[in-house]
């Protein structure tokens, strides 16, 4: 293939798969925990802690010297942002159609598959989000690339409640509490969020702890209350405010992939937290757009200050004469504080 600038150049193109990327983000519910950041380097770098608690430093005499501080855990660990790219062809037909139509039509095509290209490699890092949160790393495994990128989280951050809560007789309220006893000891404080799909909501409205706290009474209870009674129970005891997460993304062949398992609840900050580096991440971290191979070619004409995030591009060939649209890009959630979250199994 080659670079065909002749419809739209790479600049136009790029530009319109950020434009889309800027829609598309806000619609993902952990884009809010993890949001996009452009890192202008192909690399990423984090230290790996056990703990969120800040160290404190030490009073002095005057004139005595400094002493020295340690870092906590001492573990660095940095590696490559992954590339991710997807094309779509515009066929023999439909290019020779629209010339001959000229009606423009065919602009109007490449900028839409530049959209919707933009809208699966979004959909992509979704994905990856979703893993680092749920298991505190990223595994890839497609296309030639196999990597496990391991943010470092505790073991005890990732439990099993005892008793599934399928079961309505489930220690719901002993469960909670105990997990925040763990998020506390890491993090000086609870969990400000609770993730959780709709099926788990449900079975906490029929949970007997749940509808016993919420009525105030251990006696003539009802098999069910409402999801707002839930919200208070969790207020009442400081358990956070609840966020259903029923995301899913379309996979092969017309299936669905949930992007965090309706099993499990995932305890984390609040989606409004801000990161302390001013880097545009949460106090979780954020999602690294470093630069691509094409952004760096001075024949796509991208700037310097430009070339951290989606490329794109139109590419042709003539065996059958047709054109592609080409996104390319390299990304990768960082989770800068994996002990800051936590993930519970409490359904099958």
């Amino acid at each position: 293939m080659e670079y065909d600038p002749s419809v739209l150049t790479a600049a136009q193109v790029t530009a319109e798969a950020r434009a889309a990327q800027l829609v598309v983000s806000p619609s993902f519910i952990l884009d809010r925990y993890l949001p996009n950041r452009d890192n202008p380097s192909l690399s990423f770098n984090f230290d790996v802690s056990q703990t969120s608690l800040p160290q404190a430093a030490s009073y002095r005499a005057f004139d005595a010297e400094s002493d020295f501080g340690s870092e906590e855990g001492g573990e660095s660990k940095s590696g490559r942002i992954p590339p991710i790219s997807r094309k779509l062809r515009v066929n023999e037909w439909d290019t020779l159609s629209q010339q001959i139509d000229g009606t423009g039509l065919i602009e109007s095509a490449f900028r839409k598959k530049a959209r919707g290209i933009a809208g699966q490699i979004e959909t992509r890092v979704e994905l990856a989000r979703g893993q680092a949160l749920e298991f505190g790393q990223v595994t890839l495994n497609e296309n030639k690339l196999k990597a496990t990128v391991d943010f470092g989280r505790k073991a005890a951050h990732t439990v099993t409640a005892a008793k599934l809560y399928s079961d309505p007789t489930a220690d719901v309220l002993g469960d909670l509490t105990a997990w925040r006893a763990v998020y506390v000891l890491a993090n000086n404080g609870g969990w400000a969020e609770a993730l959780m799909s709709s099926q788990i909501l449900a079975a906490l409205q029929r949970n007997t702890g749940i509808i016993s706290a919420a009525l105030g009474r251990g006696t003539d209870l009802p098999t069910l209350i409402s999801q707002a009674q839930v919200q208070a129970v969790f207020d009442a005891y400081g358990f956070g405010r609840i966020v259903v997460n029923d995301e899913k993304v379309g996979g092969p062949n017309g299936s669905q992939i949930s992007v965090i398992s309706p099993s499990k609840i995932i305890f984390v900050p609040s989606a409004d937290s801000v990161s302390l580096n001013g880097d545009g991440g949460t106090t979780l971290g954020g999602t690294d757009w470093g630069v691509t191979t094409e952004s760096l070619s001075p024949k796509y004409g991208i700037g310097a200050s430009d070339r951290a995030g989606i490329f794109g591009a139109v590419f042709s060939d003539n065996d059958p004469e047709g054109r592609y649209v080409l996104l390319s890009a390299t990304a990768l959630p960082i989770l800068e504080n994996a002990n800051a979250t936590l993930a519970a199994k409490v359904l099958a």
